[in-house]
């Protein structure tokens, strides 16, 4: 018989599931149950030794807040800022294995802020003082003519607001993050596609965004954050590279193992022989190269060949991965956030690439109450999403890589012919003293704090003897 029916008994099977509910579950974790339990426990032991790790190395760098006053005249394109991001990327650390699970170190996490204060515009970059020189050059080689201050944090003094508000003059917060709707290696609109070629003008997308801002009340405040860190790896562009050649139809050889190779040494000499010694008859004939992916590079669409060069554009750039948060406070008197949210919205809709990527709502972290069941969490969101803004923390939506250029689209400053009246601008232009400007002389004390001169050369001692008449004493 060439099959063997099995007999199964089933009175020991029910006898087995009406049993003791304790006795059952533990014979099933010794028979077995104790693998999955045991790779769970593992995998949580490993994250939380990690998050702990890099939670105390967290805690030992320390920050500053930089307020970025632009030229008032600027006449630079977003381009100028592309630079500024590659040159922060230089940040970037290597972090072996045991830097990362015995150190707990981190990539460098910068915040790059547009902050309205009852309607006045300002630019913050958040940095670690280590990086601080870097932060500054990269910005003044751009733009001479800005001016670089460190402020205290704006946010600060509003970490002791509860909610919910006791009455309708405390304050009250909405806020949300921003995430890529579409894997990280799809491109958004970026600030190249919002110059007229033909008129040779330039529409700045932030103008209406900054206009917005402009307008609010002066109890108000409105905070954009761009937390943004240099990846880990280069794992984002190899996906997009096996994008690219999956819709070309590049087949790719999957890299042998160290056996494979072993195995493929005899085999190789076992065909060289077969071709050699005769066995491929004269009729035969040679397989032809497959020229599928090029007929399929042919029959592609429009759109399809712009979103592959989309990709292709987005990985040859630096990036860093990077998320949005939102928050807007007000009394709860006058807070109005039809009035607020869909401006900051419709700004970033602007960087929607059909058919590539886009900007939306991280529901989870969003403080909103359409319905009943929001309502019971909302206070815990708010508080939540307050603590994160202030400490900058990475919780909350995934981040996802955005390159230099997209960065440069999202957070620019102003050019000249943005009509935003109070964005914070520097009044005069910045200039190096003269070469030649005489400096004051050194005082027995030293000079001052802050002030440079030149030092004294040193005084030759006297080569007399004691008593001795001084060497340049006139002679009869």
């Amino acid at each position: 018989m060439f099959f063997q029916f099995i007999t199964i008994n089933t009175d020991q099977l029910f006898a087995f599931a009406n049993g003791n509910p304790f006795q059952i579950m533990g014979t099933i974790f010794i028979y077995g149950g104790w693998i999955p339990f045991t790779i769970v426990c593992l995998w949580g032991l490993k994250a939380v030794w990690l998050n702990w790790r890099q939670n105390l190395f967290a805690a030992k760098a320390k920050y500053v807040l930089l307020a970025i006053d632009v030229p008032k005249e600027n006449e630079q394109l977003p381009k100028a800022v592309e630079n500024v991001f590659t040159h922060i990327h230089g940040a970037s650390a290597a972090i072996d294995f045991i830097g990362k699970w015995r150190d707990g170190k981190l990539q460098p996490t910068f915040s790059f802020e547009i902050c309205s204060h009852g309607g006045y515009v300002q630019f913050y970059i958040r940095t670690e003082t280590r990086f601080r020189d870097l932060v500054e050059s990269a910005v003044f080689s751009q733009y001479p003519d800005a001016e670089i201050n460190e402020v205290e944090d704006y946010a600060a003094p509003f970490r002791s607001m509860t909610f919910p508000p006791k009455d309708e003059d405390a304050l009250d917060l909405f806020g949300s993050e921003f995430k890529l709707k579409n894997p990280e290696y799809f491109k958004i609109r970026t600030h190249d596609e919002f110059e007229e070629k033909l008129a040779g003008e330039y529409k700045d997308p932030l103008g209406t965004m900054l206009e917005s801002l402009s307008k609010i009340r002066p109890e108000e405040q409105v905070w954009l954050q761009i937390l943004a860190n240099p990846p880990y790896d280069n794992g984002w562009q190899k996906a997009g590279e096996k994008y690219i050649k999956k819709m070309a139809g590049i087949k790719e050889t999957p890299k042998a193992s160290v056996f494979g190779k072993i195995a493929s040494v005899p085999m190789g000499i076992l065909s060289d022989a077969i071709v050699h010694g005769g066995i491929v008859t004269p009729g035969e004939t040679v397989k032809k190269k497959d020229d599928t992916s090029m007929f399929r590079m042919l029959m592609m669409t429009p759109d399809t060949k712009a979103t592959l060069e989309g990709v292709a554009d987005k990985i040859a750039k630096p990036g860093f991965k990077a998320k949005l948060r939102f928050v807007y406070i007000a009394p709860k008197k006058i807070k109005y956030i039809p009035r607020i949210y869909p401006s900051i919205k419709g700004s970033l809709n602007q960087f929607n690439a059909l058919g590539s990527n886009a900007f939306t709502p991280y529901i989870p972290v969003m403080t909103q109450d359409d319905y009943f069941w929001l309502r019971w969490t909302l206070d815990g969101k708010k508080r939540r999403m307050l603590s994160r803004y202030i400490s900058r923390s990475n919780d909350g939506a995934t981040k996802s890589v955005l390159n230099v250029v997209e960065l440069a689209t999202i957070w620019h400053f102003p050019i000249i012919t943005t009509k935003a009246p109070l964005v914070k601008k520097t009044e005069s232009r910045r200039a190096e003293p003269p070469a030649g400007l005489p400096t004051a002389p050194r005082e027995l004390g030293g000079a001052a704090e802050g002030e440079w001169s030149m030092p004294k050369k040193p005084v030759k001692p006297a080569t007399g003897g004691a008593g001795s008449p001084p060497s340049s004493l006139p002679t009869v």
